[in-house]
This record gives structure tokens, sequence and C-alpha cells, in this order.
């Protein structure tokens, strides 16, 4: 039986954004979930990710679940720039 893909959750609010990093981890090789945000953490609880990719707002905390400290789920924060702001 193969060994399944590493599941990487991305939860990011700009469309673009999300669709941009979505691919490139296909294209990759993983199994992708993604979500315009974390309000809802029942589905991305249900996916059972490896990683997630939180988006980071400048004006507020991530979008997404608040990481559990005592769970093997590695997260990363990422947070895109606009020139006009």
């Amino acid at each position: 039986m193969p060994e399944r893909s590493a599941r990487v959750a991305v939860v990011e609010d700009e469309q673009a954004q999300r669709g941009a990093i979505t691919a490139a981890l296909q294209r990759a090789g993983y199994t992708v979930g993604a979500w315009a945000d974390g309000a809802d953490v029942a589905p991305i609880a249900a996916f059972r990710p490896d990683l997630a990719i939180l988006d980071v707002s400048g004006s507020g905390p991530a979008e997404g679940p608040e990481p559990d400290h005592d769970s093997q789920l590695s997260t990363c924060f990422v947070q895109s720039l606009n020139s006009q702001e």
C-alpha cells in the first residue's frame, strides 16, 4: 500500500494567495485543503492536516485555529504585503 502524502491545510483569506499556495503545494505532491478563514475549525480538523499554513493579518491575529501547543501539528504563519498598504 502506498504511503499517503503529507496533508497541508491552507487558511488564507485572499483567494489569489490561497490559490497560488495551494497550486504550488499540489505540484510538490502534497494533499492540500484550503479555506478562506478558520472560524469554523471542524472541517479543518476533519481534514487531519500534518501542517497548517495560516494567514497572519497585519492588524490582528492569525486567521485560523489557535495552535494547540500540545499537538504534533506543525504550523507556518504567512503574511502577504500589498504595495498599497
